[in-house]
């Protein structure tokens, strides 16, 4: 089975938005019997980008509390990292996106068996 979320639970998704519920304790509510969970949790632009781009941090620990096994992040590549250092407006996001990196880490060894 898959359980699929997006902001508003549109088209049957399960309506999941960051900035208004415990990201933690919903996700590990929905993943419980999940061997696997994708986040692709991310906003640019917006007032609330390092909440928003944070929030991979807390969908991970409450993966690892419901005994998932694999936790996916799409994040962003090096050379964007590299290149948003000289734009201020992109300095929420990266922060958001280097705290939600350094926190699954510390859920998930990041190894090809985790």
């Amino acid at each position: 089975d898959v359980v699929a979320t997006s902001r508003d639970g549109r088209d049957g998704t399960v309506a999941f938005d960051v900035t208004k519920v415990n990201v933690a304790s919903t996700v590990q509510d929905l993943a419980k019997d999940c061997s696997a969970v994708v986040s692709t949790i991310g906003t640019i632009g917006t007032p609330e980008d390092t909440t928003i781009n944070g929030a991979s941090a807390l969908a991970a620990n409450g993966a690892k509390a419901a005994g998932v096994k694999h936790f996916v992040y799409i994040s962003v590549a090096p050379e964007v990292r590299e290149w948003a250092k000289d734009f201020e407006f992109l300095q929420n996001y990266m922060e958001g996106k280097v705290f939600s990196e350094k926190s699954i880490a510390t859920y998930f060894s990041g190894g090809s068996d985790d």
